[in-house]
């Protein structure tokens, strides 16, 4: 999923101290926020709720998350996306 683009967050984090993320549940969402941040924030339970119409499902598939997330890498390849896993965070 990495492309010649990728910036890495702990490199974007060293040249400034705030780096505003918005969280996004869509493709469609993510477009939109993409005009007006350089992070995006995709959480499992967001992802949840979106993909599988239920608020907390209890089980989100690691397919499905990749899946979403290379859609949205592939529409915003120049942005931070940072994804909310049960046990920690991705940057991708």
């Amino acid at each position: 999923m990495n492309s010649q683009n990728d910036r890495s967050l702990r490199a974007e984090l060293s040249k400034r101290d705030i780096i505003p993320f918005i969280g996004v549940y869509d493709v469609f969402s993510a477009s939109i926020a993409g005009r007006y941040y350089d992070g995006i924030f995709i959480s499992g339970f967001s992802f949840a709720a979106s993909h599988y119409g239920l608020p907390d499902v209890g089980f989100i598939s690691w397919s499905d998350i990749v899946a979403f997330v290379q859609r949205v890498k592939s529409i915003l390849p120049q942005h931070l996306i940072l994804v909310d896993i049960d046990d920690g965070y991705v940057d991708i």
